[in-house]
């Protein structure tokens, strides 16, 4: 938080920042899902408990792109074990998973642990 910034405008912002992340998840949901996801920040409008909504709507992102990466490597193993044998379509479907956990998930984890 910058010394300038106030925590309202810090939550303000850090809201905003979520919104746009997921904005950028969304279409690959559609894709794959073929149906929109209902924006959660909409049943609590005006309610006036905005680190709430931040704190359940982050970890819910995080659960949301957990499926999402799960969904994907399913995908890439349907479309490769039509190519190749079961065994490497497992191999590669694995290596998906595992690049999704280590840049989605393991990564930011490690900063964080640093920080």
């Amino acid at each position: 938080m910058s010394s300038d910034e106030s925590k309202e405008e810090q939550l303000d912002r850090e809201l905003i920042e979520l919104l746009n992340e997921l904005r950028v998840a969304l279409p690959g949901v559609q894709v794959l899902f073929a149906f929109l996801l209902g924006v959660y920040h909409r049943l609590n409008w005006r309610r006036g408990d905005k680190e709430h909504l931040l704190v359940v709507s982050n970890r819910l992102a995080i659960s949301g792109t957990a499926f999402l990466a799960l969904a994907i490597s399913g995908a890439v193993f349907v479309v490769t074990d039509m190519l190749f044998e079961p065994t490497s379509a497992a191999v590669v479907a694995a290596a998906t998973a595992a690049f999704f956990g280590w840049f989605w998930y393991g990564l930011p984890l490690l900063r964080r642990l640093r920080d």
